[in-house]
């Protein structure tokens, strides 16, 4: 059988504040929890993508809030993010792009942020897309449109301006963000649905052993 640890983190740890830096999302709101969720694959003896995708897949068929969606970040200059792109929109799906950069013409990046209506899409859009959280690509999962704030950092010739994601918890709902080259997955709880890890069983595959760990370290 294969193994889920859970990790139940306290939102403030200086780990949760660095991850949430490097993928450049400020959060408006109060959050209190983050469990990690790491995904062991006893065939390979080995944390394993794609096991962490099929079990992050189930765990939102299950959690049953659709619309939610799903944003990574292109660029279009390589072609097989272009190809990537161009198949996602053939399902059809709502594609709402937005620059990643400003102000630098050296950069042509941009996230996408893909919203997905049903189960059906969900796994869809997850084969196209979750393998790129293994490669440190941008992948983040709300279950309310994401904003974007521009964020200006230097002076003169080393002044530069990006987007940087906006995400207002107050409304209760968590986020999702992969965990360490995707072998696991980052679920942010808020509100009252998720305030123990019990409630957070209740809507992981049934087919895995489960462990709990509280990190209690700062």
């Amino acid at each position: 059988m294969n193994e889920l640890i859970i990790f139940e983190t306290p939102f403030q740890k200086k780990s949760i504040q660095r991850t949430l830096q490097a993928y450049q999302i400020n959060v408006i709101g109060q959050m209190q929890t983050v469990y990690e969720v790491m995904c062991y694959d006893h065939a390979v003896d080995g944390y394993m993508s794609e096991l962490t995708e099929k079990v992050l897949c189930d765990v939102l068929v299950r959690y049953d809030r659709f619309p939610l969606y799903i944003t990574t970040s292109f660029d279009e200059l390589r072609e097989d993010d272009l190809h990537i792109l161009e198949h996602l929109k053939t399902r059809p799906l709502s594609c709402y792009e937005h620059p990643r950069y400003k102000g630098d013409q050296r950069r042509t990046d941009f996230y996408c942020c893909i919203e997905v209506l049903n189960a059906n899409d969900l796994h869809f859009v997850l084969a196209e897309t979750f393998f790129r959280a293994a490669w440190s690509e941008t992948l983040i999962i709300t279950f309310t449109r994401p904003t974007y704030q521009l964020k200006i950092s230097g002076k003169w010739i080393f002044k530069e301006a990006k987007y940087t994601h906006v995400l207002d918890v107050r409304d209760g709902l968590p986020f999702i963000l992969p965990f360490h080259d995707a072998l696991g997955f980052m679920w942010f709880a808020n509100g009252d649905v998720f305030k123990t890890v019990d409630q957070l069983k209740t809507i992981l595959p049934d087919n895995y052993e489960i462990d709990h760990i509280i990190d209690t370290e700062t």
